[in-house]
């Protein structure tokens, strides 16, 4: 039968149900639900992102990463899907890979606190030192509970610059 105009496509309602299920903590089921839909070669980028991320939420990185690198270069705004591109880059082992979509990130100021701290410490861990203690302090001002954390990014690089004073200091 025909579908009234005002009736959202089935991609619509299986993004929503894949939203309700996420909410719910029930990844799973959500990616059950987006797996079949995400296939369609017509489908959202919308669909696709949701489906990546829930395979990185899933354990399944390598399949994540399939799906979220070739997103990520067309929309590289994205930052669900970047970040969730990220963490399977770090999970698969590949913090040099990790960073350099972190890094088209890292200074963005609407990314969360924790986000950006992550990206500080993964620049730490890559040996981008002064990346990492220059994103350390921008995020130190309002790092609430991140503080400690923050401020061992920033002594951590600081010691890696033979700094060891200055990182006691900090």
């Amino acid at each position: 039968g025909r579908r009234h105009a005002s009736c959202p496509d089935r991609s619509a309602w299986v993004s929503r149900a894949v939203e309700r299920a996420i909410a719910a903590g029930r990844f799973n089921q959500a990616l059950a639900l987006v797996t079949p839909a995400a296939a369609d070669p017509e489908s959202s980028a919308d669909l696709r992102e949701q489906h990546g991320v829930l395979l990185q939420w899933t354990g399944a990185p390598t399949e994540a990463v399939t799906i979220l690198a070739p997103l990520v270069r067309q929309y590289p705004q994205r930052a669900r899907a970047a970040d969730a591109l990220v963490d399977a880059y770090r999970a698969l082992g590949d913090p040099d890979r990790a960073w350099t979509i972190a890094a088209s990130r890292s200074t963005d100021p609407a990314a969360p606190a924790e986000r950006r701290l992550a990206s500080a410490a993964l620049a730490l861990e890559t040996g981008r030192l002064q990346e990492a203690l220059d994103m350390a302090r921008a995020i130190e001002p309002a790092a609430g509970d991140l503080a400690l954390d923050v401020r061992a990014v920033a002594a951590g690089a600081l010691v890696a610059f033979g700094r060891a004073s200055e990182a006691k200091a900090t």
